[in-house]
């Protein structure tokens, strides 16, 4: 379980880097990477950083894949990591165990629309690959996988054979100089393995550059705002409250657990960052002095009473979804 200390550091860290903003706040789907981008301190993440380019300017070290089984309300991600393929929940990709509460930044990308075909078969295609051992030495075709090779294959697998993204010749030398970095020796030292320079390969930056990938944005565990006091929390896609679960223009709703007293985006957000089940809140039909709603437009909490009414703000007149009548009882507990 991740402490609400870690989780705070992780939103601070957040906010102190630039990032991919996104216009109105996306919902993952399957198929999304999600590319992140270790700590400092980490070595083979510093090693990866100091020999490779990302998007912006990120430095990103790892990548994996969205998957979303059907009729599950949960969100996995598979990677390839030490020391085999697997599958784990987003929360357990997003919040790594044994991090020291420095947890990577996580940014989502799409595959462009030409390509949306291919995901059920990638998807089917990497969890064949469930168990293969990671590949320390980033060599091809040898039935091992590092992170981007597990989705430059999977792709290109479901589109019968022919590359989706584009191999590049690997360097492991430091950029503008002609000599091998230093972390780079000692892996490579440790692991029995020569290095190999000038092979063909991917890494996590040089795929998140690639022309068929649509970069989303970060995914933040908080949102805030000048001159207020409230937070909403969440795995949140933008600055509004809209998360990966929910991202229509009008779910700009969050939530406050009667447990421990935070909004939350949703309910499947709050699942996965505190340690209990959402609590509905006790509502009072005949009392509407209880501001338990906070509109993520305006920042401002009105009571469940004001909320319902119209599912439009009366401070700021901002539309709510109204879809979301059709699980109120998941938040809020009527009594008379």
């Amino acid at each position: 379980m991740y402490s609400t200390k870690r989780l705070k550091f992780l939103a601070l860290f957040f906010l102190l880097i630039p990032y991919f903003a996104s216009p109105q706040g996306f919902e993952l789907h399957n198929g999304d990477l999600i590319f992140q981008q270790a700590c400092s301190g980490e070595s083979v993440g510093n090693a990866i950083k100091n020999v490779t380019q990302s998007a912006g300017s990120y430095q990103f070290t790892h990548v994996g894949v969205v998957y979303i089984p059907d009729g599950k309300d949960s969100i996995f991600v598979i990677e390839a990591t030490i020391p085999e393929v697997r599958v784990v929940s987003l929360k357990e990709y997003l919040f790594k165990k044994g991090s020291g509460g420095c947890y990577p930044v996580s940014v989502a990308g799409r595959v462009k629309p030409a390509y949306q075909h291919c995901i059920p078969a990638a998807l089917q295609e990497a969890l064949k690959l469930v168990g293969k051992s990671y590949d320390y030495g980033f060599v091809l075709n040898n039935d091992k996988y590092y992170c981007s090779e597990l989705i430059y294959d999977i792709f290109m697998n479901a589109n019968q054979g022919k590359p989706v993204f584009e191999l590049n010749k690997m360097t492991f030398r430091q950029k503008d100089s002609d000599q091998t970095d230093d972390n780079w020796i000692r892996y490579f030292s440790e692991k029995g393995l020569g290095i190999p320079e000038g092979e063909w390969g991917i890494n996590p930056g040089a795929m998140s550059r690639s022309k068929v990938i649509d970069m989303l944005g970060e995914i933040h565990y908080s949102a805030t705002r000048r001159g207020s006091s409230n937070t909403i929390y969440g795995l949140l896609t933008d600055s509004l409250g809209r998360c990966v679960h929910y991202a229509s223009e009008k779910d700009i709703v969050a939530n406050k657990c009667f447990v421990c007293k935070k909004y939350y985006a949703c309910y499947q957000c709050h699942n996965l960052c505190e340690n209990h089940l959402l609590s509905p809140w006790p509502v009072h039909l005949n009392d509407s002095s209880q501001k338990i709603v906070l509109c993520g437009n305006c920042f401002r909490e009105i009571s469940y009473q004001a909320y319902s009414r119209d599912y439009v703000c009366p401070l700021c007149r901002k539309d709510f979804n109204p879809k979301c009548a059709l699980h109120k009882e998941i938040y809020f507990m009527f009594e008379r």
